[in-house]
């Protein structure tokens, strides 16, 4: 598969031409003044075009990381859309990062010792945010490009990450809707509903944010998020509580009178996740609410249902009931959003 050949210019210089040929992948070649290094140079390369890890170096070598990353905003790939604005913010940070290497200059080495400097900066979760940012925007640009990229199989990640746990007590509940009644000029009762919307159902901020009319139904008290719309890709169906009804009541008939089904029932916030969890961070600032973010909300309502007791019977909804409604799919996940007040626990001891 592997042959050098000796050839000598008219100036009377010799030099050692490797050339890789195998049925299916692109011919190799390369020169050498020295037959030792030529030889070297045949025998590593062929052996990793026979375990697949390299397959077109020249497409590797002429790409650098800031460039691989423009052409990854330009051909997303098509089952991990850039939908947000802070995918695009990790994009811009890596290409800064990187600016100076290329797909092949870019080695285990340099990749794990730059993932140990930023842990000493940034959370392991941002860590492996950008991680994965860059993970996903090479793997991709590797299989359209026609060249393997094996440096993710050897340089891992931390994935762990501090274990959310906080809920708002009803003092800050209190401040909080009284600080965005007082100091919310704009948007005031749409932030109200979206902050109560948001506990009630215990949905994403992208899942709220991208509902439309037609998936709502008042009349049965409940709404359908598509599986394109849901972190895990999955349809789910959700019931109402009377309160989430009666938000979509309101935004119905305050925001889409026309009644159009192809409308975002949250269209007041344009889809924009980042100037959503901005303005609530702005208000909960003002309500001196520290150490709380919109995801929080998302903990808030699941708990809340664990803790909901019906007063006419006293039944409880089981944790396959909740994990229906809240869309995780693992106990294990369920639980990591469950923070249950012992002063709910301690009315159900004897």
């Amino acid at each position: 598969m592997a042959s050098i050949k000796e050839r000598v210019s008219k100036s009377g210089v010799t030099t050692y031409q490797v050339q890789i040929r195998r049925k299916g992948y692109p011919p190799i070649s390369k020169n050498f003044t020295s037959k030792r290094e030529a030889q070297k140079y045949a025998t590593e390369t062929e052996a990793g075009v026979l375990k697949n890890e390299i397959i077109n170096p020249r497409e590797a070598t002429k790409w650098t990381i800031p460039d691989l990353i423009d052409w990854y905003i330009e051909n997303p790939n098509e089952h991990r859309k850039l939908e947000t604005k802070k995918h695009f913010i990790r994009l811009e940070f890596l290409k800064k990062e990187f600016e100076h290497f290329t797909v092949l200059t870019l080695n285990a080495k340099i990749l794990s010792k730059w993932i140990s400097q930023r842990l000493k900066i940034n959370k392991p979760a941002t860590v492996y945010h950008y991680y994965v940012a860059l993970k996903n925007a090479m793997l991709h640009h590797s299989v359209q490009n026609g060249y393997s990229q094996e440096i993710f199989n050897v340089v891992k990640c931390p994935t762990t990450s501090g274990v959310r746990d906080r809920r708002f007590s009803r003092d800050e509940t209190r401040k909080l809707f009284k600080s965005i009644h007082k100091t919310s000029r704009n948007k005031q009762k749409e932030m109200m509903i979206s902050v109560l919307f948001a506990i009630e159902t215990a949905c994403r901020v992208g899942e709220m944010l991208k509902l439309k009319w037609n998936e709502v139904y008042l009349e049965e008290r409940e709404i359908k998020f598509l599986a394109e719309n849901t972190k895990t890709k999955t349809y789910r169906e959700i019931p109402l509580t009377t309160v989430a009804k009666k938000i979509l009541i309101w935004i119905k008939k305050n925001h889409n009178p026309e009644n159009d089904n192809q409308k975002r029932v949250f269209d007041f916030w344009h889809l924009n996740e980042h100037h959503l969890s901005r303005q609530f961070q702005i208000c909960c600032k003002r309500a001196e609410i520290y150490d709380i973010r919109w995801h929080d909300l998302r903990h808030e309502g699941t708990s809340r249902f664990f803790e909901w007791v019906n007063p006419i019977n006293n039944v409880t909804l089981s944790d396959i009931e909740i994990s229906e409604i809240t869309g995780h799919k693992t106990m294990n996940m369920l639980k990591r959003y469950a923070h249950l007040r012992p002063s709910t626990i301690v009315k159900k001891l004897w």
